[in-house]
């Protein structure tokens, strides 16, 4: 299962793998993520305390977005505690202009603040 959801940003795309990702998750995750990269969406965050399974989901990962999709991804973050095999390299692969970190589970927060920085205010 792969959830999809868009932050409260409106600029950050959520993935939630917590189960076995199957194609048919993955074709889901497109219809959904094209209209939110329309209305400018441009981050990636990838998170789970859960699932391992993370060379799979790597093997699914391109028919997620199209490549003018990819090419809109500036940060993608990848937030757990589980192993991630291939996936920081097929990442790169497929965003390469977009920076990617990986963060463990406890430092979502971080991982947050790195995605959508917090902007200062300018009349302090």
């Amino acid at each position: 299962m792969l959830k999809t959801s868009l932050h409260e940003s409106a600029t950050v795309v959520v993935l939630e793998p917590s189960a076995k990702v199957s194609k048919a998750n993955i074709t889901k995750s497109h219809k959904a993520i094209q209209p939110w990269l329309a209305d400018g969406a441009d981050t990636l965050l990838i998170i789970s305390n859960v699932y391992d399974d993370w060379d799979t989901l790597a093997a699914l990962f391109e028919p997620l977005m199209d490549e003018e999709s990819r090419d809109k991804i500036q940060s993608i973050a990848v937030v757990t505690d589980k192993p991630t095999g291939v996936l920081s390299a097929t990442l790169k692969g497929l965003y390469s202009n977009a920076k990617l970190f990986i963060y463990c589970y406890a430092e979502l927060d971080a991982a947050m603040q790195w995605l959508i920085p917090v902007q200062e205010d300018s009349a302090a």
